[in-house]
């Protein structure tokens, strides 16, 4: 009897599970809990940085078969066709160039001015596959600056610690760099010798770029260079003071960064750390990450490296330094090399944001690396039959730039049922700085376990959204995002390898944005898009434009659809922008006189379009200009004294003037449109 009441007890356990919602084995419910007013981060944005290869157009066959290493035609330097598509789908919150090619003999000036000008140098290591390169620097910073929409500050720069091709002292090649890019062309001149302000300018960039952030070598700490030692750190100090000296003697502003390994007990951070003349120099400190969850690789746990950079940016902070993450991705073994770009991959590197977002004095972070698809790590990757596959890691910044507001909130996760943490659960909060936007991210790395989470509540802010972020096996190359609805128990269900992204928005909140919003450079002029999802009452959006980011202007006024919930497009041009740099912001205003504000964008306006014959000229110089608009010809001499000036001349008398360089200076007398062109004349 006892036999058949147990038989039937089991049955009956059976017939429930079946019909259950629930697995028989309890889910961990997870808890998120966000400090709304502890800010971590204030430009979280900062965090999706890139790595850009200096080699992108360069030729990876050095026969006659022509094979592009990376994004750019080696024959013209213009972005692939088969490439673009995905480029300009890929978010880019801040960039490091050229990557590792600064241990590789690389000289930068070889890839500036004309291309006819430009010197051959090797881009392989010990001197190989040499050749000249058609996507130079200032290429570089057009499609980052103009194409991007990145302001120049958010560009950093790596400098070489060793002899370079042409210039035997890297002091002095890093000093012409920041000469190059940051001084005036006021004819000043700080070094003497060659007038890099006006040689920038005579190649179409005459506002200086002023980039902010330099950092002194890549990874010297390597076995194969200094070594992770006492000694090594002594020897990087002895090669890094003069480069460092050498650049601040050009512009005393610079944030100059130094190569980071470890904790801040490291053999080489400690040393670094201790040494008091190389910590009154720099700004801070730049360390890198390649992280996977196996152990036998060697390689940090995501969690291990936040216990290591969590340590050094205390530390950091402690001599009132920052710390930035130069380089981090997931391990790509040689075997596999797409596995980091995978959802696998994918995976961890969101688990790495997430945790970056949560550390204190860390400020931007670059995910290695773009622009090289012969490279292991490669987002974009080259497919056998020349198409491009936009990799599941590509796809993970794609979406996470439309959660990573601006200001990154202090967040925890909790076990709801007995407290404590939850394993391979991560989350991170971010808020608009408008406040009008906030977003919740959590990530479940784990592999085969299944989680639920208690949708996290936000002061002010009401649930808008929420989406699943995934793939059917975790080797997939690309990945699925996918609207999802709560559970029966008003959970969410956070299943193994996904994260989940809750999105809210201000309960008052009349008009939502979505993306696109972009600006970008259009002839003489710049578009400006945005878009909204919904609206209640709008009246109108007023674009505004500034020079500064601080003053801003309405340029224009565009109608609103008043009340719909479904997308809207806008755009307007703006036929007048500033010389330079151009912030915009859209204002929405209410029937009822409410408004609010976008985020800002930025844009370089492109230079005009001006042809100039023939080149060397001897008597005269003809010049094609625009008809639609007066112009002023300014000719300066290599002292900067103006030698011609002309209002609307297309042809230059310039038979009197004395051989050599000159610069000519062309504006339309708003001085709303530019350029800048180098003449050489040789009778």
């Amino acid at each position: 009897m006892k036999q058949l009441l147990f038989l039937k007890a089991i049955a009956l356990f059976i017939v429930a599970q079946c019909f259950s919602p629930y697995p028989s084995l309890a889910q961990t419910i997870c808890a998120i809990n966000v400090n709304q007013a502890q800010i971590i981060n204030p430009n979280s944005k900062q965090l999706l940085g890139i790595s850009f290869d200096g080699r992108s157009s360069g030729d990876f066959n050095a026969g006659p078969l022509v094979d592009p290493i990376g994004y750019f035609d080696p024959a013209t330097g213009d972005i692939l066709p088969a490439v673009e598509p995905s480029w300009s789908r890929m978010p880019v919150g801040g960039v490091r160039y050229p990557g590792n090619l600064e241990i590789l003999n690389w000289n930068w000036s070889y890839t500036i001015g004309p291309y006819a000008n430009r010197v051959p140098q090797p881009i392989g290591p010990n001197g190989t596959n040499v050749q000249t390169l058609q996507f130079g620097f200032d290429e570089f910073m057009d499609a980052m600056t103009v194409g991007k929409g990145l302001p120049t500050d958010a560009v950093q720069i790596m400098v070489n610690l060793y002899a370079s091709v042409g210039q035997p002292d890297p002091a002095v090649l890093a000093a012409d760099w920041v000469e190059y890019c940051n001084t005036p062309n006021n004819g000043s001149n700080p070094r003497g010798g060659i007038d890099w302000a006006m040689l920038r300018a005579s190649y179409g960039h005459p506002a200086p770029y002023g980039i902010r952030i330099w950092n002194i070598g890549n990874e010297p700490w390597q076995p194969g260079e200094l070594g992770n030692t006492a000694a090594g750190a002594t020897t990087y100090i002895g090669l890094a003071t003069p480069i460092i000296d050498s650049m601040l003697s050009v512009d005393p502003t610079l944030d100059i960064t130094v190569a980071a390994v470890g904790n801040s007990t490291s053999p080489w951070n400690g040393t670094l750390l201790a040494s008091t003349g190389l910590m009154s120099r720099i700004y801070g400190f730049s360390s890198h990450a390649f992280y996977d969850e196996d152990p036998a690789t060697g390689n940090p746990a995501v969690s291990q490296a936040e216990v290591l950079l969590t340590n050094l940016a205390a530390a950091a902070a402690a001599q009132g330094k920052k710390v930035i993450s130069g380089d981090h991705a997931a391990f790509a073994p040689s075997n596999d090399p797409d596995k980091a770009m995978r959802w696998e991959g994918a995976l961890q590197t969101g688990n790495m944001l997430l945790m970056l977002s949560q550390i204190n004095n860390i400020e931007l972070a670059n995910f290695w690396i773009y622009g090289n698809v012969k490279g292991v790590w490669h987002p974009i990757r080259q497919n056998a039959n020349g198409t491009y596959t936009f990799m599941a890691a590509a796809q993970l910044y794609e979406k996470f730039d439309a959660f990573f507001y601006e200001q990154s909130l202090a967040t925890t996760v909790a076990n709801a049922s007995g407290g404590g943490t939850v394993p391979n659960v991560r989350a991170a909060s971010f808020k608009s700085n408008d406040g009008a936007k906030a977003s919740v991210i959590v990530a479940n790395t784990n592999l085969s376990v299944d989680r639920e989470v208690i949708p996290p509540s936000l002061s002010g802010f009401a649930l808008h959204n929420v989406k699943k972020m995934t793939a059917p096996i975790p080797s997939s190359d690309t990945s699925t995002t996918t609207v999802v609805s709560p559970l029966a128990n008003g959970n969410y269900s956070l299943q193994h390898a996904s994260i989940l992204m809750f999105e809210y928005q201000d309960i008052a909140l009349g008009v939502e944005f979505i993306e696109p919003f972009k600006v970008f450079a259009i002839g003489t002029g710049v578009q400006v898009e945005w878009a909204t999802v919904s609206e209640k009452n709008s009246s109108h959006f007023e674009v505004e434009r500034s020079n500064d980011a601080i003053k801003f202007m309405a340029i224009g006024k565009v109608k609103a659809s008043g009340n719909s919930t479904f997308y809207q497009a806008y755009n307007l041009y703006d036929e007048h922008p500033y010389l330079g740099t151009n912030y915009y912001r859209i204002r929405q205003v209410d029937r009822d006189g409410a408004n609010q504000y976008s985020r800002v964008l930025y844009t370089t306006c492109k230079p005009l379009d001006v042809k100039i014959s023939p080149s060397p000229a001897s008597s005269n110089l003809h010049l094609d200009l625009p008809h639609d608009m007066d112009f002023r010809v300014e000719m300066f001499d290599q002292t900067g004294r103006m030698v011609l000036s002309e209002q609307n001349a297309g042809n230059l008398n310039v038979g009197n003037l004395p051989d050599g360089r000159y610069l000519l200076r062309i504006t339309n007398k708003d001085a709303n449109y530019f350029r800048y062109l180098s003449v050489v004349v040789a009778k």
